[in-house]
């Protein structure tokens, strides 16, 4: 039973997890842990020989006390997180509850995987992705940023909580536990800052992603770009602190080398007479425009420079250069499929981030970064002393953090922003790095875990030729007529826009008034303390109605339109009602109150999406009587 078990559980393994399931195999002959059976199937202990330690005192009492505790406070929780396979058996019972969509098992002793593998049948549960054993000695921010990013289950990210399956795992894995705990604190954080808290910024995107329609179907096209690689490695040139050193090895090899500068990096590289082939542009705000009015226009025209639709349409004109105008891939504008030859481009955070995500997607082979410090210099200087703002365009917070310092040499100083921006970094970079590795040439600042660390003049001796020099990026314009009729289909979206926008609001706002009268009704039950006052029949149905409307969020259409906008009030709403959400009543009493709580907590929640429908509308509006 137990081989038959085995070839099932592993075969399982493999089609989700080929790395695990290789280490796992690999550890079959090692002998550090010995299964112990008892006369019962499930009495299942696991000795670790070289620490003289179980992993349970009792296993049947400890796995029947776990059960019990669990479906007692937790039974309606969709994740669960736990450190520590063990014999699985926990896993295999807790997971006969449907309201437990996954379960993620973080296991560094691989030998007890093969042990748990051999205990009991977890094909399915493996196969379905239920159980998620994970890899506990490579599990990283990238991982842990990618578990609560998924759309279903973001809004159950306060409620992460790992759990020890036993006494052993605290005793002898603690410090694991703690990274991975710091680990997906960070991720979370990340998740709920990517969010955004203010939906006038989104407001803003949409404003001039409409307003700079016309001329992005009459700028070059991102899809042609992409395929224009003129070297085999590329250099992503940010303004920190650490780039003035940096500047005279990049003179010399700019003739060899694709240069893609994020904007702030323009002005400094003009300054000391250094040429660009792509420049990339980000930000909603003017702040781009001033940058770039730090540039002549001669110096601009033979660049390339890769603007997101989003920017502010001041900013665009102070382009003299080639313009590339390039769709965020956001929801609103995935909703402009037709227009897709245009593109999709700038993910990131931040500016340089656009830049290594660029870099990727153009296929290099490599890239390196200079002057990506995201921390402050010796003197708190925040940027490269040519930086055409000065070196202390950031001044020093007063409540500023300490991170690992490039070399993993002591620490360095920074702030929350660059932070995330680092956290970005990271992520994309392990996703990347099988096939463009990453090299931090900065010699400075803020150790990027993943990227590998070089001196700037060792990466150009191994992979800079100096004696070829690279073509210059040509591209072709649309003609005036392909241009024309993609602003047709443009106009002619914005108006579908309207149309389905309203029909969504008088949905949202009657399912309002209803909630709001339910509220009062509570509020006087409340107030009188006279419970019968309110019909819980009505309430249910009402309950009903809440959940229909959320299915808004599941329509694609919806969610394109207005996702953006809404996410940043929505979601944080939501992330507080999932307490709600997974309470479990244990009497009537209980059941009637969650049901109020329910109804209470949705007329800001109803308010909230209706106002934000609406303000989305009326700037589609303003575009289409332009």
């Amino acid at each position: 039973m137990q081989n038959t078990f085995y070839k099932k559980n592993i075969k399982a393994l493999k089609k989700v997890n080929p790395s695990l399931h290789k280490k796992v195999l690999e550890a079959k002959d090692k002998k550090n842990f010995h299964m112990i059976r008892g006369k019962d199937p499930l009495d299942i202990d696991i000795l670790d020989i070289k620490r003289e330690a179980s992993i349970y005192i009792s296993p049947l009492n400890e796995t029947e006390t776990a059960i019990k505790k669990i479906e007692s406070e937790n039974p309606l929780y969709p994740l669960l997180y736990f450190f520590g396979l063990g014999n699985s058996i926990l896993y295999k019972v807790l997971l006969n509850n449907p309201k437990h969509e996954h379960i993620y098992v973080f296991e560094s002793e691989y030998e007890i995987i093969i042990h748990a593998l051999n205990s009991v049948d977890l094909e399915k549960e493996i196969a379905d992705r239920r159980l998620v054993i994970v890899d506990a000695n490579t599990f990283n921010y990238a991982m842990a940023y990618a578990i609560f990013m998924d759309k279903k289950y973001k809004i159950f990210a306060k409620l992460f909580t790992l759990n020890p399956l036993s006494e052993y795992y605290l005793n002898h894995h603690y410090e694991l536990m703690s990274s991975i705990n710091t680990l997906m604190a960070r991720a979370i954080k990340q998740m709920v800052y990517s969010l955004g808290n203010d939906a006038k910024d989104s407001l803003v995107g949409i404003d001039n992603h409409l307003g700079n329609l016309k001329e992005m179907v009459s700028s070059y096209r991102f899809l042609e770009l992409v395929n224009k690689k003129n070297t085999s490695s590329a250099i992503i040139v940010s303004t920190g602190p650490s780039l003035d050193k940096q500047i005279p090895l990049l003179k010399e090899i700019q003739d060899y080398v694709c240069i893609i500068s994020p904007d702030a990096s323009l002005p400094h590289l003009e300054k000391n007479g250094i040429h660009a082939d792509i420049i990339t542009s980000l930000e909603r705000t003017e702040i781009v425009a001033s940058i770039l009015s730090g540039t002549s226009k001669e110096y601009q025209k033979d660049k390339i420079f890769l603007l997101a639709s989003v920017l502010n349409e001041k900013s665009i004109e102070e382009v003299h250069g080639s313009k590339c105008i390039v769709m965020r891939p956001f929801g609103y504008t995935f909703y402009f499929d037709d227009l897709k030859e245009w593109g999709y481009h700038g993910i990131g955070m931040s500016v340089s981030n656009m830049a290594h995500e660029l870099s990727y997607i153009m296929k290099f082979k490599r890239v390196a970064l200079i002057g990506q410090d995201l921390s402050y210099g010796k003197n708190n200087e925040s940027h490269s002393a040519g930086n055409v703002y000065g070196s202390t365009q950031k001044e020093l917070v007063s409540d500023y953090k300490e991170i690992e310092a490039y070399g993993g040499e002591g620490v360095v100083k920074t702030y929350d922003g660059w932070i995330l921006f680092k956290n970005y970094f990271e992520s994309t970079i392990d996703e990347t790095k099988d096939t463009m590795p990453t090299f931090n040439c900065t010699e400075g600042g803020a150790r990027i875990h993943g990227a590998i660390e070089a001196p700037f003049a060792e990466f150009i001796d191994k992979y800079i030729d100096k004696t070829k020099k690279k073509e210059k990026i040509t591209l072709t314009l649309p003609s005036e007529e392909e241009s024309n009729n993609a602003f047709e289909y443009a106009h002619k979206m914005m108006e579908e826009w309207i149309e389905y926008g309203n029909k969504s609001k008088k949905r949202i706002d009657e399912l309002y008034e209803k909630v709001c009268d339910a509220f009062d009704l509570i509020e006087k039950a409340e107030n009188e303390k006279n419970d019968d006052l309110i019909d819980y029949e009505k309430l249910t149905k009402l309950s009903d109605e809440i959940d229909k409307i959320k299915e808004l969020f599941q329509n694609e259409t919806f969610s394109k339109l207005f996702y953006d906008v809404t996410q940043s009030f929505i979601i944080h709403q939501e992330l507080n009602l999932a307490s709600i959400v997974v309470f479990a009543p244990k009497n009537e009493e209980e059941k009637k109150h969650k049901l109020k709580m329910w109804i209470v907590n949705h007329k800001y929640w109803l308010f909230s999406l209706s106002s934000g429908v609406k303000a989305v509308l009326e700037t589609v509006e303003k575009h289409i009587k332009e």
